[in-house]
């Protein structure tokens, strides 16, 4: 079975979340992505951003904008392409504390961002 784990990060920098795709005998995928790097918080930006690309290539300007997936596109992607039959949720480091982040924010993360990914399979791991 092969099996994602997501976990929300917190840092000074910037938040974001950890994603591990393993099967039963080893990891097949682990990558950070933190917010206004690698992933967009919000689809409404993420769908802002991609507009002003496309029309600054369009008419032939420059956007100020970058492309970044929304997070829900990034784990049904990484989702797809491994062919992931469950999703774990679990808390992820906080690297001010050391601890690991509250299981609020845990929730939040699944209601933001994988509740709306109807087609999955999740558990929610404290």
């Amino acid at each position: 079975m092969i099996s994602m784990i997501v976990m929300p990060l917190s840092s000074i920098n910037a938040d974001g979340f950890s994603v591990v795709i393993k099967d039963e005998d080893k990891n097949l995928f682990n990558k950070n992505y933190y917010y206004g790097w690698e992933a967009s918080y919000s689809r409404r930006f993420a769908e802002m951003a991609h507009e002003d690309v496309v029309n600054a290539k369009k008419y032939g300007w420059t956007s100020p904008y970058v492309e970044k997936p929304f997070v829900s596109d990034i784990l049904t992607e990484l989702s797809t392409k491994y062919k992931v039959e469950q999703i774990y949720v679990s808390a992820g480091k906080n690297a001010l504390t050391d601890t690991l982040v509250s299981n609020e924010t845990v929730r939040k993360f699944i209601e933001e961002y994988i509740a709306p990914i109807d087609e999955l399979y999740f558990l929610f791991c404290s």
